[in-house]
């Protein structure tokens, strides 16, 4: 008897493993979850985002949005968002995504057109990972989802107890429009 259940006692345990996982994320809207409190965190690597790394542009929140991303070295991804409204900036966003206890943290520091934070001087928001894909990560509020050179972001926005979800829809673009390096092309030799 002992035999048989010291080969079931891996099984077991990893049944619980994947029971307790699974109850660590709670749907909060159709297409983003949220991470239950003091659950933690699915392992990952910074590579497993290595598909964000480019530039993206496309429409949100009733504008024009522009991000760009870093490939992952050095310990974390860094990215910039822009959205305009009538060719003005209205929000920037600075943001990383860094390795923490083993697992991805998605920070940012907002700031308005006029380049002034929304969060306290040490202040950032932070989206802690709930589950990842080949493709897809699901963060804390947030949704990414890549396909081929099309980039979907849903993104839980509240406001005065309102709760909904916002699609973000991009493409993938060159860095420079006027037919300059793209993000994919080797960086030209410059001689001394």
């Amino acid at each position: 008897m002992f035999p048989t259940m010291n080969r079931l006692l891996p099984l077991i345990v990893l049944c619980l493993v994947v029971i307790r996982n699974s109850d660590a994320q709670t749907v909060r809207t159709e297409h983003v979850l949220g991470l239950d409190e003091g659950a933690q965190s699915p392992p990952a690597v910074l590579e497993d985002m290595a598909w964000l790394a480019g530039a993206w542009t496309g429409e949100g929140f009733g504008g024009t949005i522009e991000e760009v991303w870093t490939p992952p070295s050095n310990g974390s991804m860094a990215g910039l968002f822009k959205l305009a409204h009538d060719g003005k900036p209205s929000i920037y966003e600075i943001q990383t995504i860094t390795v923490e206890n083993g697992s991805l943290v998605w920070k940012v520091k907002h700031f308005g057109g006029d380049f002034v934070a929304w969060e306290e001087r040490d202040g950032f928001v932070a989206f802690p990972l709930v589950k990842m894909e080949p493709a897809a990560a699901y963060f804390d509020g947030m949704t990414l989802i890549r396909d081929g050179e099309k980039l979907v972001v849903y993104l839980i926005v509240s406001h005065g107890g309102d709760v909904r979800e916002e699609r973000l829809e991009y493409r993938s673009v060159a860095l420079n429009q006027g037919g300059g390096i793209s993000p994919r092309d080797p960086l030209p030799s410059v001689k001394p």
